[in-house]
């Protein structure tokens, strides 16, 4: 898992067949690496075009949630820039308080949550790496899939996952694991539903997916933010989907990548699991990086 693509320049136009090679890697190796690229927004945002994507999402170009100190949805004059993420990264007396709320560093999917068309691709672009910690670790959830046993696959094949993003307010706490406590999810989604408040907006999407392409079925998920398979209870759904990734995320099965400066990293969201390690460990360090979603035109398709 995991190519570097050396002895090219994102900032200038590429070879149509470097285009289409760089299309038939990323679904190979999963994950590409390209070194020394310190790039403007605009030069990271038009290299990803290479991908395919949403051409009249990214005209538009959407835009990530929200803003704190640390994470702004959007760079001016860049929206294709979902975020930027800004450091000495310190945390605040409200994350501290909010801990048992974090979403935290789980395995996930980029906003696998949202009801149409998530993300087909996301990269980082790292302008400044944190001497320590701050990595990003990756699985190849197609391995997760072939990992799964026949008899788990004839019930994953079909399965259909319900979403639903608890606000903290509603009480929906977190283990450290960053999987959902389910003595108190069900209660929390009840008390979401009866609110007036704005729902988060949340979809359905097969937990299984096909690449076209070669065939291979993957596993598309983001634990945290799953509610329920059609027809299953929460409980008997996070029993399965912790029987799924458990392998897949043994140690010999994680890429752990060491940031640097320059460096940028894209990946397929249907076919990679990712997660980060803990704020703590680069809490007070120089951090800063972009992130880029590729808009997806097409929806989620099961596995045919």
């Amino acid at each position: 898992m995991g190519l570097e693509i050396m002895g090219l320049d994102l900032s200038q136009p590429l070879p149509g067949k470097v285009k289409r090679e760089l299309r038939r890697l990323i679904h190979e190796y999963s994950v590409l690496l390209f070194r020394g690229q310190n790039r403007t927004c605009h030069h990271e945002a038009d290299f990803l075009r290479i991908f395919p994507h949403n051409e009249t999402a990214y005209e538009l170009g959407e835009r990530g949630a929200g803003s704190t100190s640390n994470r702004i949805g959007g760079i001016l004059g860049c929206p294709h820039t979902v975020a930027e993420f800004k450091a000495p990264y310190r945390i605040s007396e409200d994350e501290e308080r909010n801990r048992k709320y974090w979403f935290g560093h789980s395995w996930h999917c980029d906003e696998a949550f949202k009801a149409v068309a998530p993300p087909l691709y996301t990269a980082i672009s790292m302008k400044v790496a944190a001497a320590t910690g701050g990595e990003t670790l990756y699985i190849d959830s197609r391995k997760a899939y072939e990992q799964t046993r026949r008899e788990l696959k004839s019930i994953i094949d079909k399965a259909r996952l319900e979403y639903y993003v608890i606000d903290k307010k509603f009480g929906a706490e977190l283990h450290d694991t960053g999987r959902h406590r389910m003595d108190n999810m069900t209660n929390a989604r009840l008390k979401a539903m009866q609110s007036d408040l704005p729902a988060i907006p949340s979809g359905v999407h097969p937990l299984v997916t096909q690449d076209p392409r070669t065939g291979r079925r993957s596993i598309y998920v983001t634990p945290e933010a799953a509610y329920a398979f059609s027809g299953y209870t929460p409980q008997d759904t996070h029993r399965i989907l912790h029987e799924v990734l458990s392998p897949a995320i043994s140690a010999e099965n994680v890429y752990v990548h060491h940031w640097r400066a320059g460096d940028i990293l894209v990946w397929p969201q249907r076919q990679v699991i990712h997660s980060y390690t803990p704020k703590s460990r680069y809490e007070g360090r120089e951090r800063h990086f972009h992130q880029l979603h590729v808009p997806a035109h097409l929806p989620v398709f099961p596995a045919t």
